[in-house]
């Protein structure tokens, strides 16, 4: 690649007068901001005043091209958020639920999905008193007190 000279050099650098204007600009007080604010008021509606017609609409058609481009700019954008976050429900709305734990894909966003939400364990059995999650059925731990196990020894103590 050939080397810069130059200006070409400070590409996306802050040369030494943009950054002493900039320095000056922020350490302005309030009577200075709004006099240059005048200031720069007046000189546009000279330069105005001052352009031929041709001049004017030379203007108005950049200035139209550029609201043109950034409503393009955020269009492009918006699509594109909402065109990723199709792909995302379209993963999710085709994947096999059976065997989706061996094909997992970290672009999918699986919490957003109503199917897999499934909320903490807080509901308790009537019956045998076991923590479920909220869309268990009601006999599924114990089959409505059909099934009996004994309890569970107590642990070994650690090693």
């Amino acid at each position: 690649m050939p080397r810069l000279r130059g200006r070409a050099r400070n590409i996306g650098r802050r040369t030494q007068h943009a950054q002493l204007v900039h320095d000056r600009r922020l350490n302005r007080t309030a009577e200075e901001h709004s006099t240059d604010n005048v200031n720069l008021r007046d000189q546009v509606a000279n330069t105005r005043a001052n352009a031929n017609s041709e001049q004017r609409d030379q203007r108005l058609r950049v200035n139209t091209l550029r609201q043109r481009d950034a409503r393009q700019r955020a269009t492009n954008a918006h699509r594109e958020r909402n065109q990723q976050r199709m792909q995302n429900h379209r993963a999710l709305t085709r994947a096999s639920f059976n065997r989706l734990a061996f094909e997992y894909d970290p672009e999918i966003d699986y919490s957003s999905h109503a199917l897999i939400i499934i909320g903490n364990m807080d509901k308790e059995c009537q019956h045998c008193h076991a923590f479920k999650y909220k869309g268990e059925s009601a006999g599924l731990c114990c089959a409505s007190e059909k099934v009996s196990l004994p309890p569970l020894n107590p642990p070994p103590e650690p090693l």
